[in-house]
């Protein structure tokens, strides 16, 4: 059985900013990695393997402290609460777990009609918020995974969720499903503001590619949506609601992350092994090849002076 091993650096910005610590952790799985998702508190990792399993780290000692196996179908998200004692687990069957942390079992499970393309976890109203491929956004209750309210949005499908600094407000990114002739629910716009207290929808813009992911900057003052369909990447100012500038990279791209002073952002290829490195008007800094794999984790150091690149062979390292 061939294993897949990933060397993980932890830098203790999640713990004093001025000092980078690093820390070599050997995080195996049978296959290549799809997903990896820091616990809440930063003293845990998770990750996500194409052999269905996940597995919890604890990363001041290189301990795996847990494994959840329960799912039949390709993982496609996961999220824990804020006091790291449930995990929310997707797949494209439709399937959400609701783990115990504590002993790896599962709590609840919801079974979807269609493939789970994301959850989020609203801490504030305890909802669990997940998207489904045939054009469904639904609102489960997060203690028990019972449905509090449906949307139907077809001809779209959803693939990513944020919460708006507004109360009450989700940006949320679609895909067209199929061509139709059915008048859609939303307006025009691949990106829309939903507001849950009056049941609309606002466009954040009137582009049409069909997005593949949105992303936050680490303050939220950003938004960032990426499109693989025509390889374009925007960046909105959310306080205005207005896009501020556009890129288009020569690569399909599949993961964008952002600096914490908003200077900087980078770009994942799903394609190949390149990574793209921008700065916040849209000039371009460089392009760097990974050594192996495509990535599946980006981020950007606290003082801007390297990347930290995890990719789905199971290799971590840090670009100057």
């Amino acid at each position: 059985m061939k294993y897949v091993y990933l060397f993980f650096f932890v830098f203790s910005y999640f713990i004093n900013q001025a000092q980078e610590v690093i820390l070599s952790l050997p995080l195996k799985h049978s296959d290549i990695l799809t997903k990896l998702y820091y616990a809440p508190d930063k003293r845990f990792l998770y990750t996500v393997s194409k052999d269905l399993s996940i597995r919890l780290w604890y990363i001041n000692d290189s301990r795996c402290v847990r494994s959840f196996s329960g799912h039949n179908a390709e993982i496609t998200d996961i999220v824990a609460n804020s006091n790291h004692t449930i995990l929310y687990t997707s797949d494209i069957s439709g399937i959400i777990n609701q783990w115990n942390i504590q002993n790896g079992t599962i709590l609840n499970q919801y079974k979807g009609e269609s493939a789970i393309t994301f959850i989020y976890l609203d801490k504030e109203k305890h909802w669990l918020i997940c998207g489904q491929k045939n054009g469904t956004l639904i609102f489960l209750n997060s203690s028990d995974l019972k449905p509090i309210k449906t949307l139907h949005i077809y001809p779209y499908f959803p693939v990513k969720i944020l919460k708006s600094k507004e109360p009450n407000r989700y940006y949320i990114g679609f895909s067209l499903l199929t061509d139709t002739t059915q008048k859609p629910v939303i307006e025009k716009g691949n990106i829309q503001l939903y507001d849950i207290e009056e049941n609309k929808f606002f466009p954040l813009s009137t582009n049409s590619e069909n997005i593949t992911t949105i992303v936050y900057s680490p303050d939220s003052s950003k938004l960032i949506s990426v499109s693989a369909e025509n390889k374009i990447i925007r960046i909105f100012d959310t306080s205005k609601m207005i896009e501020e500038i556009n890129l288009k990279v020569p690569f399909i791209p599949s993961v964008a992350f952002a600096s914490r002073n908003n200077k900087m952002i980078g770009i994942g290829s799903a394609e190949n092994n390149k990574v793209k490195l921008f700065r916040n008007t849209g000039q371009e800094i460089m392009t760097f090849n990974i050594d192996s794999g495509t990535i599946v984790y980006g981020e950007i150091n606290y003082d801007i002076t390297r990347v930290h690149i995890a990719t789905s062979y199971g290799l971590f390292k840090i670009y100057d």
